[in-house]
């Protein structure tokens, strides 16, 4: 048995062939191609947001630099502060060219190097030591000087008065700031000492103004102790003389003083 398609199935076969194919070429060439697109706008999109970054970052580049040399030149002139890291002949040469600069007679110069670095504690009327002292938390370390962990740093009277009210005030009010929030991370890892202790003769003011001159000296340096004492030699001509010459007269007797002096250099480690 034979059928003919009618005129209304050709067309409805030719219409169903041109949806299949539309189709086919929706899903295998279209689709992909959105797929691409979608994704080339997230990239374009990813793109445009790091170049905003990148513009704030440079609009921020003239702060930046600002900040960089004010941070280089602040550690500058903390370091410049403390004596360059010397060996013992270093240190030797340092203070022997400043004895005979000053015409002092050196009987003796002793240098003791930590290897390791300085051991330092707050000082005493910094906001670290009334933390410490009050023993609140000092497990990490943030916002702290040198100059408050330095021992032997010298602190003005008015100064240390001006602190101490204010440490007073804080503990009237309960508002004592925590530890934690004073102590750096990493205390000192670059901060290196050396004992000096010297025996000089010469000129008494002459010594005294020594000692006021390292009290004085811009670099870190802590005079430890000192003691006066005498040292009386009698001329070897005279002595001579006096032993073996029975006759009258004077011997030469020369005095001088004679000073023993202790301090500590603080150098730093680049």
């Amino acid at each position: 048995m034979q059928t003919e398609m009618t005129e209304r199935d050709k067309r409805l076969i030719v219409a169903l062939s041109i949806f299949v194919i539309v189709v086919a070429i929706a899903y295998w060439g279209i689709r992909p191609a959105l797929k691409d697109i979608k994704a080339i706008n997230k990239d374009i999109e990813e793109q445009q947001e790091i170049e905003k970054i990148n513009e704030k970052k440079l609009s921020m580049l003239t702060l930046y630099q600002a900040m960089q040399e004010e941070y280089l030149t602040e550690v500058d002139t903390k370091t410049e502060q403390f004596y360059p890291m010397m060996n013992s002949d270093e240190i030797d040469k340092l203070f022997t060219l400043e004895v005979l600069k000053r015409g002092f007679s050196s009987y003796d110069l002793a240098i003791a190097i930590d290897n390791m670095p300085v051991d330092m504690e707050p000082y005493m009327y910094s906001e670290l030591a009334a933390a410490i002292e009050t023993g609140e938390s000092t497990d990490t370390y943030e916002n702290v000087s040198e100059e408050s962990l330095l021992p032997g740093v010298d602190k003005k009277e008015d100064e240390s008065e001006d602190e101490s009210e204010d440490e007073n005030e804080d503990k009237d009010s309960g508002e004592s700031e925590d530890a934690s929030e004073l102590l750096p991370e990493n205390v000192n890892t670059d901060i290196y000492s050396a004992t000096v202790t010297m025996r000089l003769g010469g000129d008494k003011k002459a010594l005294e103004n020594y000692i006021d001159d390292l009290y004085k000296t811009d670099k870190k340096l802590l005079v430890n102790s000192y003691a006066w004492s005498e040292d009386v030699t009698i001329d070897a001509a005279d002595a001579e003389r006096a032993l073996y010459v029975e006759e009258d007269g004077g011997v030469n007797v020369n005095v001088e003083t004679v000073l023993d002096i202790s301090v500590t250099i603080y150098m730093y480690k680049e």
